[in-house]
């Protein structure tokens, strides 16, 4: 029945909501006849929720669960017995939660999980009146962890080297996502050297509910990036609770014909442009130009009238050439001033009545 009898004096120390208790178990068993949840695998942010059962003769009302971490001892999560509140002394109810309904078996969860609550769980009974406390075989919780996906974009094609861009640099931008936890450090160099001046990393990874995401920049001079055979690099250092693993991502320089390329197009966009609204300034010239004429034509070929009318018809005109004439080119101004002079001559002989 049992695995084995640890005949020795094992003292258990942990404290309680309001007191130091102190449990001192003359014997401590490893029995099948306490079984718990089988290995898990659960991913960062899940719970874990634990079972424990036992076959065992009498009433073992008192349930401990402990938790033992990589290279540390057992320590006491929590003690609970039927129908009454689990007891977990300093430790938080928003990471542990526990329940007891029967004496049979009972319930540990831990919750959001981390990469530090990776260990081995394990479960004991003591009966009411013995100090003999029976332990499952414990389980093992790994709680996976992620390291991140490294991805550089090379500069957009839009950084044009012009008035706008005077200090002539590229930006390059380095995306690390889908990692966890969030201990991550970014850094960059070129040809494999380390370089600190124009980089640019985000004060803290982006938490989007599943994952973290951080992003990092890099200015470098406009030569650099169009030199050939240079290469730039992102490299992410990832902790993933036990060691530092790194990923990197990286571009090849760019080339220079396709800034040329694009700094072309947008020359002969721009000239283009200029020509179109050099077109519709004559356009609409000339639409005035002809407008004044036909107005002078009509005064020419209009009806034959008094003296009295032909004198106002000279005065009218006269006023028209004087208000306008500054605005109007030589042609229009040589129409007016021979009709001004015919209709001057008609006035003062007065052959016209």
């Amino acid at each position: 029945m049992y695995l084995f009898l640890l005949k020795t004096h094992i003292l258990l120390k942990f404290t309680l909501k309001k007191y130091l208790f102190m449990c001192l178990v003359l014997a401590v068993i490893w029995t099948n006849d306490v079984t718990q949840t089988p290995t898990l695998l659960l991913k960062t942010g899940d719970s874990a929720q634990m079972y424990c059962h036992h076959n065992l003769r009498g009433s073992y009302y008192h349930m401990y669960w402990f938790q033992q971490l990589p290279g540390e001892s057992l320590r006491l999560i929590v003690h609970m017995l039927p129908y009454k509140a689990p007891d977990f002394g300093n430790f938080s109810q928003e990471k542990y939660s526990a329940n007891k309904i029967v004496s049979e078996s009972g319930a540990f969860t831990v919750k959001h999980l981390e990469p530090s609550d990776s260990g081995v769980y394990l479960c004991a009974l003591v009966h009411s009146a013995t100090y003999e406390a029976y332990f499952g075989a414990g389980r093992k919780l790994t709680v996976l962890v992620e390291p991140p996906k490294v991805k550089v974009f090379k500069p957009s094609t839009k950084e044009c080297q012009n008035e706008k861009h005077k200090k002539n640099k590229k930006t390059l931008l380095c995306v690390a996502s889908d990692f966890y936890p969030d201990h991550v450090n970014v850094s960059w160099q070129i040809d494999g050297v380390d370089v600190k001046d124009g980089v640019a990393t985000d004060h803290s990874a982006h938490w989007n509910g599943t994952h973290y995401r951080i992003t990092s920049r890099l200015r470098v001079l406009f030569s650099q990036w169009f030199k050939p055979g240079k290469n730039f690099t992102c490299t992410v250092d990832f902790f993933d609770g036990e060691q530092t693993v790194s990923r990197v991502g990286w571009v090849a320089a760019g080339k220079i014909i396709q800034i040329l390329q694009f700094c072309a197009d947008k020359y002969l966009k721009t000239t283009h442009n200029a020509k179109l609204s050099y077109l519709v300034l004559i356009i609409k010239s000339s639409i005035y130009g002809l407008f004044v004429i036909i107005l002078v034509w009509k005064l020419q070929v209009g009806p034959k009238r008094s003296s009295s009318c032909l004198c106002h018809e000279q005065w009218s005109l006269y006023e028209t050439y004087l208000n306008t004439k500054q605005s109007f080119n030589s042609t229009t101004c040589f129409f007016l001033q021979r009709n001004l002079s015919e209709t001057e001559s008609k006035c003062n002989a007065g052959s016209i009545c």
